[in-house]
């Protein structure tokens, strides 16, 4: 889909928000869908590079929702991926990668 930078950004956050119902609602199968979405939509558009911050928080909640199904290894996979970025966006000693750290264990 193409969009413009602030389109684009306000279709992530639309994806987001609607895994978060479908989360409430215990469609934690199409929650991760609509993450695994917004995920790509980052990851494949020039324009939203620098939007890591976002991209940090939309792999912490997917590696949540794979943590309440049991799926271990992704939710591992999800959490370091999102300490990663963290440890690049906010450096060692802040206190969102020290969050980040508690969730990886």
């Amino acid at each position: 889909m193409k969009h413009d930078k602030p389109n684009r950004k306000r279709y992530v956050m639309c994806l987001k928000k609607f895994a978060i119902c479908k989360h409430k609602l215990s469609l934690h199968e199409d929650a991760l869908v609509l993450l695994q979405s917004a995920i790509q939509e980052i990851l494949e558009n020039k324009s939203m590079e620098q939007d890591l911050k976002l991209l940090a928080s939309i792999y912490d909640q997917a590696a949540a929702i794979y943590g309440l199904l049991g799926k271990l290894r992704e939710m591992i996979k999800y959490y370091n991926t999102s300490l990663q970025i963290k440890i690049d966006v906010y450096g060692m000693n802040d206190e969102q990668t020290a969050m980040a750290f508690l969730a990886v264990g």
